[in-house]
């Protein structure tokens, strides 16, 4: 594959058929053939166009990789993430006890951590479960294989962080604020949109 077009693709773009795949079952020949079409050349051309990423973003991008080493690379083209993203980022940026997070329930995002166990469950209502019996509290719950769970939530929906170890009192700190900072910047972003919809006499059930 063309690195400088899968460099600034976005997530939709599929890992490169083996070079022996090609040969046998496409044929280069077909691949220089489309190549020449118009199809090619303007979707090649709107790819183009976009910022290049840096290893560190695309790993994240194409592979919801965090490598909290490569934090600075990350944060010079954040503005390329999407929330789901920049959330998972900032809160793998709490603790090195944390190998991977849930945003949502359903988007995962590990990290240079090694988990305790390697299941991985997507739904909300999954990991709702473990906290029936823990309303008090959102930190530190007991999950698989001596790991541990926590979650914060904003708007109406909860990410979990899971950890190796209980986070500490500074790290729910961190979260909380996390939580509050992402909250608030939600609300204020939803009241600029719906300012800009009256002005513009657009309506919405939203």
């Amino acid at each position: 594959m063309d690195e400088e077009l899968m460099m600034r693709s976005a997530d939709f773009i599929t890992q490169p058929y083996s070079e022996e795949f090609v040969a046998e079952y496409i044929g280069y020949n077909n691949i220089e053939l489309y190549k020449q079409t118009n199809l090619y050349q303007d979707y090649k051309e709107s790819i183009l166009a976009h910022e290049k990423q840096n290893e560190s973003v695309y790993d994240i991008i194409h592979y919801q990789i965090i490598d909290r080493n490569k934090f600075k690379d990350i944060t010079q083209q954040i503005h390329l993430l999407s929330y789901t993203d920049r959330l998972a980022v900032v809160i793998m940026m709490v603790s090195t006890k944390i190998p991977q997070v849930y945003i949502e329930g359903c988007f995962n995002y590990t990290s240079h951590v090694k988990a305790k166990h390697s299941d991985i469950v997507i739904g909300e209502s999954y990991y709702n479960d473990f906290f029936c019996n823990s309303e008090s509290t959102n930190y530190n719950i007991p999950f698989k294989h001596g790991s541990f769970i926590s979650r914060i939530k904003i708007k109406e929906n909860h990410s979990y962080i899971e950890s190796n170890e209980p986070l500490n009192n500074t790290e729910i700190k961190a979260l909380k604020c996390i939580e509050k900072t992402f909250n608030e910047e939600y609300i204020k972003q939803e009241k600029e949109f719906k300012e800009w919809l009256k002005e513009n006499n657009i309506e919405f059930n939203g």
